[in-house]
């Protein structure tokens, strides 16, 4: 039975009795479901000490204050009462209010539980008369039984050796007219054909196939019937002759085209079951029988190709799931072509996890991680550390953090083909059944759930750490994660010079950089409004600086997580990804102070800073950072997600950056004009020529600023979207 969804949870006093009437508050750990108020001994139990079923509270009340330091409140059922305290009045109302909602739903659900359970059980007991008729009638049918084949196909063919005997019997009455033997060899064909039909649509899983089945079975029976009702009569009655003749013909007919669906669909589930075969077979196979489908000269590129191979997958999985339905004759190729790629990514993940030194058919090896590392009570860390490292010793070098990537990659594998194998089975139902919606239903389902294990195992191959255990402590020529917080201390530094609370003791790189962001659109609607003290250009470059210092943070604490659990090896062995980490992060750093620092100087020309924005070297090095990080990441999604959400910042506050500059250029031009026209004497002709031309530019420049505000509306649009 799954398990209900914790609506709340939470430490409360319970009142328990001790001894006869004397009782004592005990501290119980609450865990409410819409059905039960369970109460655990602390937080990590597995087992309730007592719980409540909801739909059997009939009142609630609030206690007196207890102690000086409990708020009571009061639960009443049927076998009593309950008393429980909370540690301040708020939290009280909250556990309530909170079961005042749940009352009602709980009394609601525990009625439609109790009406299902009624129906199930008459349809349960109708059902077993129905079932104890039609075996009775089956066992006093004479006639053999099909013994137990295991798959649909032999049931099927054992059913056209009958329908076949019965074609046969059918010639004989016609070549013996009357009713003699050939007649009862007829009748007893067709008795036969009807246990073998019985035993093809019990196992057969496709609806379709299974009324067909039934339906042409029983106009065979119909025709048969007539033949032998008049196979009587026909030497004297030219009639009955004609209408025996017919039926014939009608026997015949419907027979070809049952053993042409028994054939189709037998053929067609015989392939399927042959790739769920393969796929089972695949999982279990030894190492030694194993084939090498994705060689690679080390560990990372069988993992490359392994990536490549998911992914040809994905696409043939989009494809399944797009004509599968429209074209049922290509599901028995889509079986064969699934299974192939499954047995080649489970043959590939077996020889990477062999190769990385875990050997699950070693029993000496899996015994040894079932005792798991013997660390001493009360050890010291030194300890503690020593023990962890004698056990990554027994067993190859691999470390404990390689270890749990390793069963966890083998474990994927295996519930990925469990989700083939299952949208395989799935599969065998739609032909026929095309427009049926829990077909339909089923075969996404299983689609879905395949996908999603499909995604399991690539991320579980991604980050699998390839890293020589030799090279585990092995120092890199330059830590990427110094690199980082040197860049974060430029920037820094570069920041002191914007003035107006944008130094360094204002800005934590590591905290919520969006009030930035907030605070440069709330000085670029000021300068609007003509604020003479409002400084976008400044502001802009405050989030800018966030955003990039945000980014160096999230990598850098990304990096610190690799070291924790891989080690510093990671740089040493894979040094052009290390190179590209360290570049990106110094062309980060490097862009960003030399923008902050043009954005700080009064005297750099507003040109200077476009140009600057327009080249895009923030968001690039950004970009690129981010990728590096990612390559290699521990799949932590938290601290990814925070280095997704820095890295759309940096785009968010170049936009904003743009908007001030472009702002500050067309204040610019407008003084520079006025100036000339004050300064130089002119001809009104030449005057008006260069007044227009210059109203003309003012109107470009604040199309372009419009333009970039519609832009950054539509991306923030498309965000919440």
């Amino acid at each position: 039975m799954a398990r209900e969804a914790v609506i709340k949870s939470g430490w409360l006093r319970r009142e328990e009795l001790i001894a006869g009437s004397c009782s004592t508050w005990k501290k119980r750990w609450n865990v409410l479901s819409l059905n039960k108020l369970c109460w655990f001994k602390h937080h990590q139990s597995t087992e309730p000490i007592s719980k409540c079923a909801i739909a059997a509270i009939e009142s609630m009340s609030f206690g007196e204050r207890e102690e000086g330091s409990m708020h009571v409140f009061t639960l009443t059922t049927a076998r009593g009462t309950v008393r429980l305290a909370a540690d301040s009045d708020e939290e009280r109302l909250e556990w309530v209010n909170t079961l005042r909602t749940l009352v009602p739903k709980a009394k609601v659900a525990l009625a439609q539980e109790m009406l299902m359970r009624k129906a199930k059980r008459k349809a349960a007991h109708e059902l077993l008369h129905k079932l104890m008729r039609d075996a009775i009638e089956s066992i006093l049918r004479d006639s053999k039984r099909v013994a137990h084949l295991g798959t649909y196909r032999p049931y099927a063919q054992a059913l056209i050796m009958c329908l076949m005997q019965v074609g046969r019997c059918v010639d004989d009455v016609a070549k013996h007219i009357g009713t003699g033997p050939p007649a009862t060899a007829c009748a007893d064909a067709l008795r036969a054909s009807v246990d073998a039909a019985n035993s093809a649509v019990a196992i057969c899983v496709n609806a379709s196939v299974q009324k067909g089945v039934v339906s042409n079975l029983g106009k065979v029976g119909k025709q048969a019937s007539k033949m032998l009702s008049n196979s009587r009569y026909s030497q004297t009655d030219m009639g009955a002759r004609e209408a025996m003749k017919k039926a014939i013909v009608d026997v015949n007919t419907e027979i070809k085209a049952l053993i042409n669906l028994l054939t189709k669909s037998g053929d067609r589930d015989a392939e399927l079951d042959e790739a769920q075969q393969m796929i089972e077979a695949a999982v279990a196979a030894p190492k030694e029988t194993r084939s090498d489908p994705l060689p690679g000269k080390n560990v990372q590129e069988r993992i490359d190709k392994v990536l490549e191979k998911g992914e040809e997958f994905g696409t043939k999985l989009a494809e399944i799931r797009e004509k599968a339905v429209q074209d049922p004759d290509s599901i028995a190729l889509y079986g064969r072509e699934t299974a192939g790629l499954m047995c080649e990514l489970l043959s590939a993940t077996s020889i990477i996890a062999t190769e990385c030194g875990y050997d699950d058919e070693d029993e000496e090896f899996m015994a040894k991680i079932a005792a798991g590392p013997q660390i001493p009570e009360n050890a010291t860390p030194e300890e503690r550390k020593a023990a962890i490292e004698a056990y990554e010793a027994s067993l190859g070098g691999i470390s404990e953090f390689k270890l749990h990537q390793l069963q966890s990659l083998m474990a994927a594998a295996k519930g990925f083909a469990a989700a083939t194998t299952n949208m395989i089975e799935v599969m065998k139902e739609i032909p026929g059944q095309e427009t049926d919606p829990d077909v339909l239903a089923r075969f996404e389902a299983s689609t879905h759930a395949d996908e999603n294990a499909l995604k399991a195992f690539m991320d579980a191959t991604r980050y699998l750490d390839t890293t020589d255990s030799r090279l585990r402590n092995a120092k890199p020529e330059v830590d990427p994660e110094d690199r980082m917080q040197a860049m974060m201390g430029d920037i820094s530094k570069a920041l002191d010079g914007l003035g107006g609370g944008g130094g360094s003791s204002k800005l934590n790189f590591g905290g919520d950089f969006s009030e930035f962001i907030k605070e440069a659109e709330r000085q670029q609607e000021a300068a609007k409004r003509g604020d003479k003290d409002a400084d976008p250009l400044k502001a802009a470059a405050r989030a800018m600086a966030a955003a990039a210092g945000s980014v160096l943070t999230s990598s850098a604490t990304i990096q610190a997580d690799i070291k924790a659990t891989r080690g510093t090896g990671v740089y040493v062995q894979d040094k052009a990804w290390t190179e590209g980490l360290i570049g990106a992060a110094g062309d980060l750093g490097t862009a960003t102070v030399d923008l902050v620092s043009a954005a700080s100087n009064p005297d750099t020309p507003p040109e200077d800073i476009l140009a600057m924005l327009r080249s895009g070297p923030i968001a690039a090095a950004a970009t690129r950072l981010t990728a590096f990080t990612k390559a290699k990441a521990n799949p932590d999604q938290e601290k990814l997600a925070k280095l997704d959400e820095s890295n759309n910042a940096i785009h968010q506050a170049t936009q904003q950056m743009l908007a001030a500059t472009k702002q500050k250029l067309l204040e610019a031009q407008e003084a520079k004009r006025r100036l000339e026209m004050d300064s130089a004497p002119m001809d009104a002709s030449i005057k008006e020529q260069q007044r227009l031309e210059y109203e003309h530019q003012a109107k470009i420049a604040k199309l372009e600023t419009e333009l970039d505000e519609a832009r950054r509306y539509y991306d923030r649009l498309t965000r919440g979207l």
